[in-house]
This record gives C-alpha cells, sequence and structure tokens, in this order.
C-alpha cells in the first residue's frame, strides 16, 4: 500500500480512537456496523481515491455511503437470520415489490413479549 494512503487511513483510524463521543454517536446511527468492517472500507475507498485521483481524501458524502452500505449489509444479514428461524417470509407482490410479513409463530411471540403496546388515543407504539 502506498504510504500516502497508509498515513491517511491511520489518522482516520487515530480520530476515531480519541473522539470516542463522536465515534459513538456517528456509530448509534448505524447500528451492528463494525468498526473494523467500517474502517477497511475507508481503506479500500481511500485506495480507489488515491488511484483515481492522485488523492486518498476520502469525502463526507463517501464516509455517509460507506456507513450507510455496511449498515443494509447488516440489515440483510438480519433480516436473512429472521427467515431462515422461520420468524418472516419475504413475498414480492404482483409490481415484484417486496414486502415482509411475520409468521404467525412470530407474531404470538412478540404478542406474549408485549413488544406493541397501545397507549390511549396515541396509538400502538414498539418497545425496543
Amino acid at each position: 500500500m502506498d504510504i500516502d494512503i497508509h498515513i491517511y487511513v491511520k489518522s482516520i483510524k487515530n480520530f476515531f480512537d480519541t473522539n470516542v463521543e463522536g465515534k459513538e454517536t456517528l456509530f448509534a446511527k448505524f447500528p451492528g456496523v463494525e468498526f473494523e468492517t467500517f474502517m477497511g472500507e475507508i481503506e479500500r475507498v481511500a485506495f480507489s481515491n488515491h488511484e483515481q485521483y492522485g488523492d486518498p481524501t476520502i469525502s463526507r458524502k463517501q464516509i455517509l455511503d460507506i456507513l450507510q452500505l455496511l449498515y443494509a449489509q447488516t440489515m440483510g444479514e438480519g433480516l436473512q437470520a429472521l427467515v431462515e428461524e422461520g420468524n418472516i417470509n419475504v413475498e414480492k407482490d404482483k409490481e415484484g415489490i417486496p414486502h415482509i410479513l411475520l409468521t404467525d409463530k412470530f407474531k404470538k411471540e412478540l404478542n406474549q413479549l408485549n413488544v406493541f403496546q397501545t397507549l390511549g388515543n396515541l396509538g400502538p407504539i414498539c418497545l425496543n
């Protein structure tokens, strides 16, 4: 790896390591995204930027794109696990749009946990 890329990636890692509150605030918006996976993607994008533009600097948009991509992957893995466990089904409507449907077994489990509650005229809420 080019030394410029290595130094740049290391400076980003050091920033997050020393700015714990900022790191926690950012990653709280993307639950399930692992910091090391994020840094791997940062390195990949920095390398690509260096090849294309001669500068490894990553834009704010690229950082958010990385986080959104990793979050989507995490959510996909979670949904796949729920499908494999028989808790949900994913069915497409006639336009091909997928819909997530809870199985009767999973609905019963959720009802027993009282995850969804109704607060008077405020309507239903989800306790998480």
